[in-house]
């Protein structure tokens, strides 16, 4: 396994190659260290002669050809085995073949070929794949567009890149700034695509030709493209294949965005060896990669960061990671033996590879492997080159140094990326002529990385020369970030800093200082200019004024003198915990977020908490209360206070208002918004956190989800209900009221009844609601029918159950174990999590099959307000057409009917919930300065 490792241009075949040492051919091959050691005794010029006559004698590449025709190849050669898995979706390799001529041959048509760049915005699904591949297809090379990345960022991406066509999935438009593009849809258009005939012959690309512009940080407060070459992809992806894959493997999980060159490796590895590609669910974090683990057996590599491989501590059972992949790849950031701790105690034969290597290289070029129970606690080596690559490590001259003398590590061989795109001052500072090869032309890459010789392990990487870090496995240049802050008004400097003032959490800290007389930004304006410009991961979790920057003796800033960052907090003291569980709480925060102390109404994420930070959050608190909680609940009850209220209640089972405090906000009127037909509120916790951060945002969740309180079996009953708890919180109007699916058709009673007690409404927002009327209840709906939407609603699949078949085999059966036994038939096909309480699911399921009930027998009676209708774009076969979705005739005072991306599910879930908060935002700000004037 690890014989491509021993051929080594620091030892035996330098050694064996040198004139210097030629007569210590044997003594190399038995003992490398020893001959190090003689070379580390030759002189600067010696030792440069040497490289040179190694790099004389090397063979290069041939030329393995591009990508896409080396999975033309492996298509032709197994058309019937799966290339790709996406949830219930299996596609073959024939099919996959099929579709990538269909849009190579769409793009051909809009004249597309060798040497032009197209946009690719998608999510993780097969049209993802099918765009990657039809573009290499075309000829043309793929600029990979995350859809979460902020507006303006994309925006410059696509300037930069002067794409003409865009693939994307209808879905995302709206949240794309595709005016100055052609945009092609995936998803909505393959019909029309299909229609226009496919590629009959791929077209041909020069191995110089690009196959791809990856982003990544850049040090001038932009972005800048890498551009790598179809010559440098298929180098990397020969020798990936060759020491990756074995017979037998089940193929890789894919759990990463496409702009993150991880996911080269995971998507191109399987697809050109015959294998699968398992797409991990669209969830952000750890969680996706987590379930995949859980749920697949048999892979044969997964490739992920430290970061991953620490948080998933907490996220796997040990003994799901046994047999879940034969390989673990770990790149992006420096690895510790510690982050595997979890895989040397529960599969310590998995083989463990520390893949090294930046973008500019083409995903790796160096990589140390060994099984995970030999790894020790410390830093884990990057090892020895790959077989295309030439690594050296350098003086400030570019003279080699010893072994044992630190370096800068330079790149050589045939991956290496082209340069970066429009900036050719930048490439030719990183990109230098090759002093150690024969071949003219050959150039070598400036790492900024730090590392060493050690002896048998190969290099050990020690840190950067320069300020660009890494955190969670994202490469960041902080002179990126810090552009941008002192560009905001009012700040005179700005630096910014990765640091660790707790063990694995590297956290990004901000230090400003305010221009003369001005006062500096507050939190809020700055994370709100960050957003617009920087993915999340960029975005410093704390800021600190400094009256000025400190500076060492000679006129330098002095970034070590830098203070260890503390929150500035409002002033007026801080509620300190008032009881045991608050105060056991408080200590697991301040351990997590390296606090001194931490008061009660303190909110987790404005203190620098992450997603991340909350997966070990809940875990803490599992391990020493004994009580499970899921981590959306972190968004709920997102400070002490409210977290211990909601452990509180899971202890006491205490009957439960239905008011859930989602965002806090400020002093403006709250927005309440009723829950849908399965009762619970956790479904608007995107929506809520996408409004304004001075927002209250209230969700009112149904009597029975918690606690021992009786659900109301009457929509005008319900509404008598949330209306007195409303008002216990805003007791006069103007209200602004709000639900989705049938939470629409509860406010639109509320917002009734309110106005029959005289108070006002400024804002009935209903999102993708139907109006209930005799023709729907008479049709009803079925015993599966039901089971189906009810799972969809909380998120879970059950279509690839046969309900029909179960309900007839527990026809006879009481209601409550006929369906305590279609869920653990569920359970048992996996389309429920392993671990989900089937008592608890059982209970919702009960709340929602009453909800439906009566919603159905609802009859709406006239409103004297406005209505505003926030429709689903995408409508399901049989849903009603109408554009007011029957409420227009109940509407008295008029309707509004906005447009918003997705399905009647899809629109309160990551992407398209970011439409209809921003058309929410909007509307709420309307009616409020309305009301203030």
């Amino acid at each position: 396994t690890l014989e491509y490792s021993t051929d080594l241009f620091d030892a035996s075949t330098i050694l064996r190659l040198s004139e210097h040492l030629r007569n210590l051919s044997e003594e190399v091959a038995c003992d490398p260290d020893r001959a190090l050691s003689r070379l580390a005794l030759l002189s600067a010029a010696e030792r440069h002669q040497v490289l040179v006559e190694w790099n004389a004698t090397e063979s290069f590449l041939g030329e393995p050809g591009c990508v896409h025709e080396l999975f033309q190849t492996q298509a032709q050669r197994t058309p019937d085995a799966i290339a790709v898995v996406s949830g219930d979706l299996v596609v073959t390799y024939g099919e996959l073949h099929r579709r990538t001529l269909q849009l190579a041959g769409s793009l051909r048509r809009r004249g597309v070929g060798p040497g032009d760049l197209v946009g690719l915005a998608t999510e993780r699904s097969v049209e993802m794949v099918v765009g990657i591949l039809g573009i290499l297809a075309a000829g043309a090379a793929y600029v990979p567009l995350d859809p979460s990345y902020p507006r303006e960022r994309l925006a410059f991406m696509l300037e930069d890149t002067q794409v003409s066509v865009l693939l994307t999935q209808e879905r995302l438009v709206a949240r794309l700034p595709t005016d100055k593009v052609e945009s092609v849809f995936l998803d909505a258009g393959w019909e029309e695509i299909g229609r226009e005939g496919a590629l009959e012959t791929l077209t041909s690309a020069l191995q110089e030709n690009l196959a791809y512009v990856i982003y990544t940080s850049g040090s001038t407060g932009r972005p800048k493209g890498v551009m790598i070459s179809h010559r440098g992809l298929a180098a990397y992806l020969e020798w990936a294949v060759g020491t990756y894959v074995a017979a037998g493997d089940g193929g890789s999980l894919l759990h990463t965005s496409i702009s993150f060159d991880l996911t080269v490796t995971s998507l191109f590895v399987p697809l050109l060896s015959g294998q699968r590609v398992v797409l991990a669910a669209e969830e952000e974090g750890v969680e996706a990669l987590a379930a995949g683990l859980a749920e697949e057996e048999g892979l044969g590599f997964v490739k992920l960061t430290p970061s991953h491989a620490r948080l998933l501590r907490e996220q796997v059972a040990p003994e799901a990671l046994a047999g879940s992949s034969r390989r673990l790849i770990v790149g992006g950031e420096a690895l510790s033996g510690a982050d595997l701790a979890l895989w040397r105690e529960s599969a310590p034969e998995t083989w463990i590879f520390n893949e090294y290597g930046p973008t500019e290289a083409v995903v790796g070029c160096c990589v140390h492997a060994a099984r995970a129970g030999d790894l020790e606690s410390g830093a884990v080596p990057i090892g020895r080159p790959i077989s295309h690559a030439r690594l050296y490590l350098l003086a400030g001259d570019l003279s080699p140094v010893p072994q044992g003398v630190p370096g800068e590590l330079y790149i050589g061989g045939v991956a290496l990326a082209r340069g970066y795109l429009g900036l050719p001052g930048l490439t030719a500072e990183r990109f230098l002529p090759d002093p150690f090869a024969a071949q003219p032309g050959s150039r070598c890459y400036r790492t900024g990385d730090l590392a060493r010789w050690h002896g048998r392990s190969g290099l050990e990487y020690l840190g950067r020369i320069d300020h660009q870090v890494k955190v969670r496995g994202f490469r960041i240049e902080l002179e990126e970030i810090e552009t941008l802050l002192a560009a905001q008004p009012g700040v005179c400097a700005a630096v910014v800093l990765a640091r660790e003032d707790s063990p694995g959490d590297q956290r990004l800290a901000a230090y400003l200082v305010p221009e003369p007389g001005a006062e500096a930004p507050s939190e809020e304006e700055l994370f709100a200019s960050l957003r617009r410009e920087l993915p999340e991961y960029m975005i410093p979790v704390v800021f600190v004024v400094l009256e000025r920057m400190p500076l060492t003796p000679n006129g330098k800033l002095d970034r070590r003198a830098l203070p260890a960052p503390v929150r500035r907090r409002e002033t007026g003291a801080r509620v300190i915990p008032r009881d045991e569980l608050e105060l056991q709480l408080a200590r697991i925060w301040e351990d997590l977020l390296g606090l001194q102390t931490v008061g009660v109404e303190e909110d987790f994420f404005s203190l620098g908490g992450h997603s991340l930070l909350g997966v070990r959050l809940m875990s803490r608190i599992e391990h020493l209360l004994g009580v499970r909680l899921p981590i959306s609940l972190l968004f709920q009850a997102s400070t002490i206070e409210r977290l211990a209220a909601a452990l509180r209640h899971r202890r006491h089972e205490e009957v439960a208002s239905s008011l859930v405090l989602i965002q806090p906000g400020s002093t403006e009127p709250p927005f309440f918004c009723i829950h849908p037909a399965h009762g619970n509120v956790l479904c608007y916790i995107e929506l809520a956190r996408r409004l304004r951060t001075e927002q209250p945002f209230y969700g009112l969740q149904a009597h029975g989800i918690v606690g021992e309180s009786t659900p109301s079996d009457t929509i005008e009953d319900m509404a008598g209900v949330y209306l007195r708890e409303i008002r216990a919180v805003q007791p006069e109007g103007p209200y602004f009221l709000g639900g989705w699916s049938m939470g629409g058709v509860v406010a639109f009673e509320t917002a009734r009844q309110l106005e029959a007690q005289g108070e006002r409404i400024a804002l009935l927002a209903l999102f993708d609601s139907h109006a209930p009327s005799r023709e729907r209840e008479r049709a009803g709906i079925e015993e599966g029918a039901l089971m189906l939407g009810f799972a969809r609603d909380l998120g879970f699949d059950l279509s690839g159950l046969d309900l029909d078949a179960l309900l007839g085999q527990v026809q006879g059966l009481a209601p409550a174990e006929r369906l305590s036994r279609i869920l653990e038939a569920a359970k048992e096909a996996r389309l429920l999590p392993p671990d989900v309480d089937l008592a608890h699911f059982a209970q919702l399921f009960q709340i929602f099959r009453g909800n439906v009930q009566a919603m159905l027998k609802y009859r709406p009676k006239p409103f004297g307000g406005r209505v505003t209708l926030f429709q689903a774009a995408s409508r399901a076969a049989g849903a009603s057409r109408s554009s007011k979705l029957g409420w227009g005739r109940w509407a008295r005072g008029g309707m509004d009917i906005v447009k918003v991306p997705g399905d009647h599910h899809s629109i309160v879930r990551v992407p398209d919930v970011e439409t209809l908060a921003e058309q929410l935002d909007s509307r709420i700000e309307t009616h409020l300065r309305s009301a203030k004037s």
